[in-house]
């Protein structure tokens, strides 16, 4: 029963393109050795093929983990909109700088025209004393 099993195994491997020899009176010692080689070459290469996976399969948990050496998907895309909306904050400062250094400088060029004015309004001061005394030395001379 068992060996009826095997030999079905056999047979559907050998629909596979396998040339392995079924087992019956003529299977011989050299039989049972490449048979024993192919399974064990088979068994190899399925854990090397689970190995394998067992890695992708860290490699994709890890990925959307992350680990001490590299960040999560999840980690990477938050950062990713965390700097946006850090960018859109710099650009709005930045506007507010420039409306700002505006408002400063008017405040300057006001304070400038105010001392201006002032110096003006000195000097037209200077000037109307200055006429008055010019009006009155006229006076004196036009009685000398």
């Amino acid at each position: 029963d068992v060996l009826k099993k095997v030999n079905e195994k056999i047979s559907e491997l050998n629909k596979e393109n396998e040339s392995l020899k079924l087992i019956d009176d003529s299977f011989t010692d050299f039989d049972a050795l490449e048979l024993d080689n192919y399974i064990s070459e088979k068994i190899a290469n399925l854990e090397a093929a689970i190995k394998k996976n067992r890695e992708l399969i860290l490699n994709i948990d890890t990925l959307f983990a992350g680990n001490e050496s590299m960040i999560s998907v999840d980690t990477f895309f938050d950062t990713i909109h965390k700097k946006l909306k850090v960018n859109n904050r710099i650009k709005e400062l930045e506007v507010s700088l420039n409306t700002f250094k505006k408002k400063h400088n008017h405040i300057a060029e006001k304070k400038n025209i105010e001392t201006k004015r002032q110096d003006l309004f000195k000097t037209d001061e200077l000037l109307r004393e200055l006429i008055k005394t010019f009006v009155a030395y006229e006076d004196v001379l036009g009685k000398i």
